[in-house]
C-alpha cells in the first residue's frame, strides 16, 4: 500500500511539473534556454561569451558617443559570436586533433606569452621628467618651434624583394630619374603631390632632410610600400606649446619604451642563447654579430623597431 502511494504521489507530481513548465520549458525538454545576464553578453552552444571577452577584443576602442560605443560593441560581440561558431564547427570535425593544428596552436600561444612579457615590460617605463620633455622641445626646433611641412612631388611603389632594386635607386638625384628606373623594371608605382610634416617623422629623419641639398629626393619606408620624395616647398607651421609638450612627452615614452623592450627582451633572449638552447649541428645558425638580441627580440616579439635612420647622400633607404 505504502509502495504504491508513494508511486502514485511522485507521478502526480511528475505531471503537475510538466503542466506548470508547459509554457517555460527548461533547455534539457526542449525549451529556449534562458538569456545570459550580467556578466555573460552572449551564450554559443554552451561556451560564455563574457564582458571581459568583449572588452579584449575591443582593445580600448571606446568612442565618446553613446551610439557609436554601442554599435561598436555590437560589431565586436558579432565577431565573437561567428568565430566562436566557426571554432566549434572546426572541434566537431576534430580538426583541432590534427598534428598541423598542434604546431599551430604552440606557435600562437608562444606569441601570445611573448608579446604580454613586451606589454609587461613597456608598462613599467614611467613617463619622461618635464626637463627632459623641454631639453628635446628645444633640440627639435623643425619639429616644434619651427616646424616643417614639406610639399613633395612623390612616387609611391611597393616594397621589391630584391634589395638590389632599393640600392639601384642611390645614384639617382631625380623624381624623372627613378620613374624612369621603376619602368624599366616594370615596376608599378603611382605619382602624385603630396605633404610630409615633420610632426609624426623620425627626429633623425626631420635632421637629416633639412641638410639635403635643394632639389635632392629622398627614400622613407611605409608599411609594405616606399615612398620616393622630391621636395617642391618647405612650409613653417610652428606648433604651440600645449601641442608641443603633448607630442613630444608621447614620442619620448615610445623612444624609451623601445628602449626598454629591447634591452629587457635582448637580455632575456642573450641569457637563453648560452645556457637554454641546444641545436642540431645540421641546422645551428651561424653565431650571431654583438647586438643582434635585441635586434631579435623585436622580431621574435613583432613589437615596435627601431625608426628608420638618416638619408644617406640623397637617399633614405628602407
Amino acid at each position: 500500500m505504502n509502495v504504491r502511494r508513494n508511486s502514485v504521489v511522485v507521478a502526480a507530481g511528475c505531471a503537475a511539473m510538466l503542466m506548470v513548465g508547459a509554457c517555460h520549458k527548461p533547455a534539457f525538454l526542449g525549451g529556449k534556454p534562458k538569456a545570459p545576464t550580467g556578466q555573460v553578453v552572449a551564450v554559443v552552444d554552451g561556451h560564455e561569451i563574457t564582458l571581459r571577452d568583449l572588452q579584449t577584443e575591443l582593445g580600448g576602442a571606446a568612442p565618446s558617443d553613446p551610439k557609436q560605443q554601442k554599435a561598436l560593441q555590437q560589431r565586436a560581440l558579432q565577431i565573437l559570436v561567428l568565430r566562436q561558431l566557426l571554432a566549434d564547427a572546426a572541434i566537431k570535425q576534430g580538426l583541432d586533433k590534427t598534428p598541423d593544428f598542434a604546431v599551430q596552436k604552440q606557435k600562437a600561444i608562444d606569441n601570445l606569452l611573448a608579446q604580454t612579457l613586451e606589454a609587461n615590460v613597456a608598462k613599467g617605463v614611467p613617463a619622461p621628467a618635464p626637463e627632459e620633455i623641454d631639453r628635446f622641445i628645444s633640440a627639435n626646433t623643425d619639429i616644434f618651434a619651427q616646424r616643417k611641412i614639406w610639399d613633395v612631388d612623390q612616387l609611391r611603389f611597393a616594397r621589391p624583394s630584391d634589395p638590389a632594386v632599393i640600392r639601384g635607386l642611390q645614384p639617382l638625384n631625380t623624381i624623372d630619374d627613378i620613374a624612369t628606373y621603376l619602368t624599366g623594371l616594370h615596376i608599378p608605382f603611382t605619382r602624385a603631390p603630396a605633404s610630409l610634416d615633420a610632426v609624426g617623422m623620425d627626429p633623425r629623419l626631420v635632421a637629416a632632410i633639412v641638410k639635403m641639398p635643394a632639389g635632392n629626393v629622398f627614400v622613407v619606408p611605409s608599411g609594405e610600400g616606399v615612398l620616393v620624395n622630391g621636395i617642391k616647398a618647405t612650409r613653417v607651421v610652428p606648433l604651440s606649446d600645449a601641442d608641443s609638450k603633448t607630442y613630444a612627452t608621447a614620442l619620448l615614452k615610445r623612444q624609451h619604451t623601445q628602449e626598454a623592450v629591447q634591452r629587457q627582451m635582448g637580455l632575456v633572449i642573450s641569457q637563453g642563447l648560452k645556457t637554454q638552447v641546444q641545436f642540431n649541428p645540421a641546422y645551428a645558425p651561424p653565431t650571431p654579430p654583438p647586438g643582434a638580441a635585441a635586434a631579435a627580440a623585436g622580431a621574435a616579439t613583432n613589437g615596435v623597431a627601431p625608426a628608420p635612420g638618416a638619408p644617406t647622400k640623397s637617399v633614405a633607404a628602407p
